[in-house]
């Protein structure tokens, strides 16, 4: 695989992190209405399922990919 064509695993791989954030704070907004029984809740593993904040940090780092790809 040329190095033009590869793809940087580690950042996909923290994507794919965030990606499964953002579901899991949709299941605690469904099933536990909003995170009024997350235990989590007043913890710092509240990250977790902070939906709001996994998808602010997926498409800062999808800007990254694409312009890292742009200009190189």
């Amino acid at each position: 695989m040329s190095q033009s064509n590869q793809r940087l695993v580690s950042l996909d791989n923290l994507r794919g992190i965030a990606a499964t954030m953002v579901i899991c704070s949709h299941i605690n907004l469904e099933y536990f209405k909003g995170g009024e029984l997350t235990p989590f809740k007043n913890t710092p593993l509240h990250i977790l399922h902070d939906g709001e904040a996994a998808v602010v940090f997926f498409f800062v780092l999808s800007g990254f990919v694409l312009a890292y790809k742009y200009l190189k």
